[in-house]
């Protein structure tokens, strides 16, 4: 792995590449959100499960993969049909704040919260009142892993409340790793996981956050930078930022492994150091051992050659010096051997859900093969043949939207053909347009089916649903012409 400069307040290169702002600090801005890519499919998956569904969220990421700027983006998206209340478990800590936060952002005013004999049933009642005037509640937790177990409790409390319109309250809960709730609201929960930044997501991802701050012209990242930046990173945008912050200010990677080689030699050379003083002694007191003979003569002499002798086996019982300096030796080797050099780092992995995945293999002969992108007429069947379908047969819903031109957009940018249909219902009082892909006899037929989906439509999330639901949907709640 290799050690990141974190970015500064105004880096130096704002005023060389005339930005008006820091592309690569790790806050949460609207500005720099990346809509594209998986990033950008996520959210919507997101929006049609507040908006279509009653299912407890739970958006799993690795620390500096985005979850936090999705929530951002999910409040600036959401509509007067929807009342959010957003909490931050690294903030509350207790269940007096938590409650008293999502009291005042559903519209409770101060006056009434103080009055409260019992705040909990307050909350109760407004969520029902919001329920009846077609305006859905939901509260966004970021960082749900700190969460306690007494706030967990609470909160599966509250999303465990029904009334006559269903569950009075939704949720979408970041973490970085899968949650386990309780009873009836895991049975709610749906996972949706966050993944990194592809290799071929990571050049626009950084063009566009220099844009956004005030860039034009070519980006200053050349190809090589590039994957150097993705190799590094695993396409954890947080450290991509870092990583790119460091490029434009010009300061070369310190490589982790190179550090522990510095290390290791340091402590090679001063191992050695001293050893290497005493071989040289030796071997300067062999080379003159012939002059010192002839020099001493005398019975006194003779005892010095004795005791000179005496060394000289010393010297010669060596072996066991050199065999502790060859397993000091060898020891060291293996201690290099050992440290991974960067190109050898395997790469951190994206988290993996415990969820199956919401976009399963298709086969060729159950669903018609998607052509190339071309200008089409959009829509090949509409909610009649939906309705003409068997109530048990399967199809994919891939998306929903208030807006019918996003559907079509939606249709061309994947060039679905065949099986395709688009039926409308009523949601809060709006007409809202659903797009389904794909009639398959059971379940089974249907997951294994997938498997021939080509790139990107496989990558999408999408909900597996049988035909009688969407026909109840359409029966229930029909537009009125």
């Amino acid at each position: 792995m290799t050690e990141s400069v974190a970015p500064t307040t105004e880096p130096s290169y704002i005023t060389k590449l005339a930005l008006n702002a820091a592309p690569f600090n790790n806050k949460v801005e609207l500005a720099l959100y990346f809509g594209g890519g998986q990033a950008g499919h996520r959210l919507n998956l997101l929006l049609h499960l507040v908006r279509a569904s009653d299912k407890v969220v739970n958006l799993v990421a690795e620390q500096g993969y985005g979850k936090s700027t999705l929530l951002s983006q999910l409040q600036q998206r959401t509509g007067d049909e929807i009342r959010l209340c957003f909490i931050d478990a690294e903030q509350h800590a207790d269940i007096t704040a938590m409650l008293g936060q999502c009291l005042v952002s559903l519209g409770v005013s101060q006056d009434e919260i103080r009055s409260a004999d019992d705040p909990i049933a307050v909350l109760k009642t407004r969520l029902a009142q919001l329920r009846r005037l077609s305006i859905t509640p939901v509260i966004l937790i970021d960082n749900g892993e700190l969460l306690s177990e007494d706030l967990r409790g609470e909160i599966d409390s509250w999303l465990s409340w029904q009334a006559d319109q269903g569950f009075l309250l939704q949720a979408v809960i970041t973490s970085k790793t899968p949650l386990l709730l309780s009873g009836s609201v895991q049975a709610r929960l749906q996972t949706v996981t966050l993944p990194a930044l592809s290799e071929t997501e990571v050049p626009a991802y950084l063009l566009h956050r220099l844009n956004s701050v005030g860039y034009h012209g070519e980006t200053p990242f050349i190809e090589k930078d590039i994957k150097r930046i993705f190799q590094q990173s695993s396409g954890n945008p947080a450290i991509v930022n870092a990583l790119a912050h460091q490029q434009l200010l010009g300061v070369k990677p310190v490589s982790r492994s190179s550090t522990l080689l510095d290390l290791a030699a340091i402590r090679y050379l001063r191992r050695w150091t001293g050893l290497g003083i005493v071989v040289l002694t030796l071997a300067l007191l062999l080379v003159f051992q012939e002059t010192i003979n002839q020099w001493l003569t005398s019975d006194e002499t003779k005892r010095a050659i004795d005791d000179t002798t005496v060394i000289i086996e010393t010297e010669e019982a060596m072996p066991t010096v050199v065999t502790k300096e060859q397993a000091q030796r060898t020891e060291l080797a293996a201690l290099i051997a050992e440290l991974p050099g960067p190109e050898e780092i395997e790469p951190l992995k994206p988290i993996e859900s415990v969820v199956k995945p919401l976009v399963r293999p298709v086969q060729k002969d159950n669903i018609p093969a998607i052509a190339a992108p071309v200008k089409m007429t959009p829509i090949t069947f509409n909610q009649d043949w939906v309705m003409q379908q068997a109530a048990t047969d399967y199809t994919f819903q891939l998306m929903g939207s208030w807006e019918q031109e996003e559907v079509y957009s939606f249709i061309e940018q994947y060039a679905l053909v065949g099986d395709v249909a688009v039926f409308e219902s009523m949601r809060q009082g709006r007409v809202w347009h659903v797009l389904v892909y794909g009639a398959f006899k059971d379940k089974q037929t249907a997951l294994k089916a997938s498997a021939e989906w080509p790139t990107p439509l496989n990558t999408l999330p999408s909900w597996l649903r049988r035909f009688d639901s969407v026909q109840q949907q359409i029966k229930n709640k029909a537009v009125i012409e």
